[in-house]
């Protein structure tokens, strides 16, 4: 494969930078919404299901083909599947442990993604890389004031199987996009989502509506800011891969707490703005570093 042009890692940088900051804003508006009486399931069924029939309209008025190639099912269906488990096994993780042990810990995917690219490509990732995930993840333990004292051992179990799906969707749909449109890519596997979303539904899974029109608002801007992180996540990992999409959306939980100060009054002391500015710093000091030795490679 060859290597992307410095506009081509820079549009890709700038995509997976805005799925970053939607992704937190999304998390603020979900958060909101619960507040107004819906629940985890019934909010990540209803932004499945519209991210699903926004795709389908947008390559519909495009005019781009959706069917799954031959041979492809297989894959888009365990993508599909993969995510939902993702979804669902981080939603229980935040009802057993502290958020921000939760995050925390979830934040380590970007480890398992480098550790499964080295193993398919049988190549050790940069050191610098290593190092800027080294040093984001000390500045996330200070951000989120991780408290330690009262772990339940499933919590934990159920966030790094849930990192880990995470880590296999991103290394997963990083390779079957290789010569594909990744919006089409995005409908296949969270349409999928949604209809087993929807199943589970039917099956029983109780749902939990908003009960007042601000909670409906909230979720109604939870599912667009989800469309958007999606797209944003995809777009940004078919241009410059799943490794360094990943390092960028280490920022996600810096922004929650940010959109968090501005949108619901919440504080954050010292220590957790100087874990912020680690994290933020390790993020852009590594693509910054990356698009130079990418320059001085092309010379």
């Amino acid at each position: 494969m060859s290597s992307p042009s410095p506009q081509h890692l820079v549009a890709g940088i700038l995509m997976a930078l805005a799925g970053s900051v939607s992704f937190a804003l999304n998390l603020i508006t979900a958060r909101l919404a619960y507040d107004e009486g819906t629940d985890p399931f019934t909010v990540s069924l209803i932004r499945t299901v519209f991210l699903s029939l926004a795709i389908m309209a947008l390559l519909i008025v495009m005019g781009r083909r959706v069917g799954v190639p031959r041979g492809q099912w297989p894959a888009r269906l365990a993508i599909g599947l993969l995510m939902v488990g993702q979804l669902l096994t981080l939603a229980t993780a935040i009802e057993l442990i502290p958020v921000g042990v939760t995050i925390l810990i979830y934040y380590t995917y970007p480890f398992m993604i480098s550790a499964i690219v080295a193993a398919l490509e049988r190549q050790r990732p940069p050191a610098r890389r290593v190092a800027a995930m080294l040093v984001a993840t000390a500045g996330l333990a200070f951000v989120m004031g991780v408290d330690a004292t009262a772990l339940d051992w499933r919590g934990i179990v159920c966030t790094v199987v849930g990192a880990a799906f995470f880590a296999v969707i991103l290394v997963w749909s990083g390779r079957s996009m290789a010569g594909q449109d990744s919006m089409v890519l995005s409908y296949q596997v969270m349409g999928i989502a949604a209809l087993a979303m929807a199943a589970m539904a039917a099956a029983g899974q109780p749902l939990a509506w908003p009960h007042s029109a601000n909670g409906w608002l909230m979720l109604s801007i939870s599912a667009l800011l989800f469309t958007s992180a999606t797209l944003c996540l995809f777009g940004g990992i078919a241009r410059i891969g799943p490794l360094r999409a990943s390092l960028i959306d280490y920022g996600s939980p810096v922004w929650v707490i940010l959109f968090g100060i501005l949108l619901l009054g919440e504080t954050m002391s010292a220590p957790q703005w100087a874990g912020a500015s680690v994290v933020i710093g390790a993020i852009f000091l590594d693509q910054i570093a990356d698009l130079r030795a990418r320059r001085i490679a092309r010379r």
